[in-house]
C-alpha cells in the first residue's frame, strides 16, 4: 500500500519548531531531575558524573534554543523564551 501526502510547507515548519521545542521541554526536564539526584547516582544522560552532566544537558538545550531562534519568527521566539523554565517537572 502507498499513500501520498501533501504538505504545506508551513505546515512543515509548525511541525519541526513543535518537535524541537518538545526536545527541549524534554532535556529540561532531565536537567532538573539530575540536578535533583544526590551525587552518588552514577546513571547521566550525557556523561556519568552529575556536573559534567549538567553542563552537556545545557549545551544541548542552548542548541536546540539557536535552532529554534532561526525557524521561529522573532517575536514567537521572545514569546517561547519567556516561557522556558517554568514547565514543571512530570
Amino acid at each position: 500500500m502507498k499513500v501520498t501526502l501533501e504538505v504545506a510547507a508551513a505546515q512543515i515548519d509548525h511541525i519541526v519548531v513543535q518537535e524541537l521545542k518538545r526536545q527541549y521541554d524534554d532535556l529540561e526536564s532531565d536537567l532538573r531531575q539530575r540536578q535533583a539526584i544526590k551525587d552518588s547516582n552514577p546513571y547521566g544522560v550525557f556523561e556519568n558524573d552529575k556536573e559534567a552532566d549538567c553542563i552537556e544537558i545545557q549545551k544541548h538545550m542552548d542548541a536546540f534554543a539557536k535552532v529554534l531562534s532561526y525557524n521561529m519568527a522573532h517575536q514567537d521566539f521572545e514569546d517561547w523564551q519567556h516561557t522556558v523554565g517554568s514547565h514543571p517537572l512530570p
